[in-house]
């Protein structure tokens, strides 16, 4: 060994050292002074080729610089953490988050974090398919799906059973997405966004953002609300006048400067993507909780932020913890099911939110619609927000969500149930089929759209139950009397129910606890 081979040698004498191509460089040129760069990274050439060290090639880390490590190391996932937290720091926050929440995050939330464009735009931004073969180059995560078809990006080492974790961190993403409507009603009713053009995450595809600007957010929207208006507000209908209004939203865990860090990065692309000037923009981060830190730092980059007790009042931590707790694959179903979702129903009540979280109240019904639903199907393979798709052509998929979908081989059917958990004054209009919330968009659109994908994987009939504690109008009722006698009528049920008719069905079965829940937050 030469020299300088021997030097190298010396600085990986630990194990465990890990330095990237700049840094080894930099520390040639101190110990042999007078050593040029390019004469440097030919010498650290050499020793990798003379197995003196290992070398990351062809993965880099950061302005194409390669890692260098102990013949006897293999790069882990705290090595690569630390290597990436100057030289790629989108990798950096990835690998942060993903250690912070148990081992696993979804594809979706990835994007945000990262920073990443849904399609590649420019050499300078990381797009997330290249950090993922990165890191699994490198045996750091692996690439899983769910039942959903949600693709999750996990730490192997760390999770011993995917499956358990996989649908705990689904049950954290609905609860993220559940509170969105609630939140931009908020946000509308104190004139910080418009009421048209609002675009946001489901609760039942959460991992479905809204896309902007090539970017996924949880929601977006435009406001004219950036001091006094030139243009009056009636007259302002073109989006280029006005303000885009970016989202981002945590509630089922802590808000991090990694998520911050990825909103940011999004931003600042979007404002610079227009030909002349920057794009207006109104940011804005909604969390449960976060650090002293991070709210300063929110500050300083001058983003609109509200933690969830000040919109709704310190009670909402209580209701959230015991929503997160009924929504909980575990908890569905258990003897203290009915009961927790009486004293979340209450507390929100107690907080005097009621009609600022109508959108949650709406989630519980179709949950507390579940012993129900169960009740009558014992035996049977019972769905829950169950989405049903099919290719129209190559680029396109035509989907709808259903809120539960049976499959009793016992009655020889299956039911797809449509719930709506309304105010008990509320009228449900006929519409048409294009129209959403109508009877109509589920008699004639989604329901017959369920029928032509469940009949190329199954021989039962499909038939629909839409459960409703609302009101019909007397054409909804001419037209769900009517198909109340066809082929459409479950077995055990009526094709409809409204309020009272489900108060009825309720006793019948024996269901008092829940015709007391239903009668007191829900029937009027």
């Amino acid at each position: 060994m030469n020299k300088y081979e021997l030097y190298i040698k010396e600085l990986f004498s630990n194990p465990t050292s890990v330095m990237l191509g700049q840094e080894l460089t930099n520390n040639l040129m101190r110990k042999f002074i007078g050593l040029k760069a390019d004469y440097a990274r030919k010498i650290i050439q050499r020793a990798v080729s003379n197995r003196i060290i290992n070398s990351s090639s062809p993965i880099t880390f950061g302005k194409k610089q390669y890692a260098y490590y102990n013949r006897s190391y293999k790069l882990d996932y705290n090595s690569v953490l630390k290597l990436c937290k100057n030289s790629r720091p989108p990798i950096y926050r990835l690998l942060s988050i993903i250690k912070s929440n148990k081992g696993i995050i979804s594809y979706y939330e990835a994007l945000k974090i990262t920073g990443s464009p849904l399609k590649k735009s420019s050499s300078k931004i990381s797009q997330l398919g290249d950090i993922i073969n990165t890191l699994s180059a490198l045996d750091i995560i692996e690439i899983t799906k769910d039942s959903r078809n949600i693709i999750y990006i996990i730490d192997s080492k760390k999770v011993a059973n995917p499956q358990v974790l996989i649908d705990s961190h689904f049950d954290n993403m609905t609860i993220d997405a559940a509170f969105l409507p609630d939140l931009l009603r908020w946000l509308q009713n104190h004139n910080l966004i418009d009421n048209k053009n609002i675009v946001f995450r489901n609760k039942n595809k959460p991992t479905l953002g809204a896309t902007h600007n090539n970017f996924v957010w949880d929601a977006f929207a435009y406001t004219n609300t950036t001091g006094l208006s030139p243009i009056l507000h009636k007259n302002s209908t073109s989006e280029e006048k006005k303000t885009l209004v970016v989202i981002d939203v945590v509630i089922s865990r802590k808000y991090t400067i990694h998520d911050l860090e990825g909103f940011i990065g999004r931003i600042q692309v979007v404002r610079n993507s227009v030909k002349t000037g920057v794009r207006k923009i109104l940011p804005i981060v909604i969390y449960k909780n976060t650090s002293f830190n991070v709210t300063n730092k929110i500050k300083a980059y001058g983003l609109l932020n509200f933690n969830l007790g000040t919109v709704y009042g310190e009670k909402i931590y209580e209701i959230i913890e015991n929503f997160q707790l009924v929504k909980s694959h575990e908890f569905l179903g258990t003897k203290d099911y009915v009961k927790k979702m009486n004293f979340l129903l209450s507390s929100i009540r107690d907080s005097g939110q009621e009609n600022n979280l109508q959108n949650i109240k709406g989630d519980l019904f179709e949950s507390l619609m579940y012993p129900v639903v169960s009740g009558i199907y014992p035996a049977s393979s019972i769905v829950q927000s169950m989405d049903l798709r099919k290719i129209k052509d190559v680029d396109e998929k035509e989907y709808y969500e259903y809120d539960y979908v049976v499959y009793s081989h016992n009655q020889n059917e299956i039911v797809i149930f449509e719930m709506k958990g309304l105010k008990s004054s509320t009228v449900i209009p006929y519409g048409d089929y294009n129209t959403k919330y109508t009877v109509k968009w589920f008699t004639g659109r989604t329901l017959p759209f369920a029928k032509k994908v469940l009949k190329c994987t199954s021989d039962m009939p499909v038939k629909g139950c839409y459960i409703t504690t609302a009101k019909f109008d007397e054409e909804s009722l001419k037209n769900l009397k009517e198909l109340n006698k066809g082929k459409l009528k479950p077995n055990q049920l009526d094709f409809y129910y409204d309020g009272e008719m489900l108060l009825s069905l309720l006793e019948k079965k024996g269901l008092a606890n829940v015709k007391k829940i239903v009668q007191k937050y829900y029937i009027e």
